[in-house]
């Protein structure tokens, strides 16, 4: 297993591609160094904290997602 992925980028990316849903913290508020994501499902949340950097933020509106 390669150490330097980041699992909750690559979990986002992929709930991103099969068109789940999610909620964004705006950028200003809480932590500027990442971007807060909650992912609301049936039973609960998922609670996403990525890196911010230009590739993920390209990515993100790549893909059509508003932050």
């Amino acid at each position: 297993m390669n150490e330097n992925i980041d699992f909750h980028l690559e979990i986002q990316k992929a709930m991103i591609k099969v068109g789940k849903t999610t909620q964004y913290v705006p950028l200003f508020r809480e932590y500027p160094e990442s971007i807060s994501t909650i992912l609301p499902c049936f039973k609960g949340k998922i609670m996403f904290r990525i890196k911010q950097t230009d590739e993920t933020l390209n990515f993100l509106r790549e893909q059509e997602q508003t932050i």
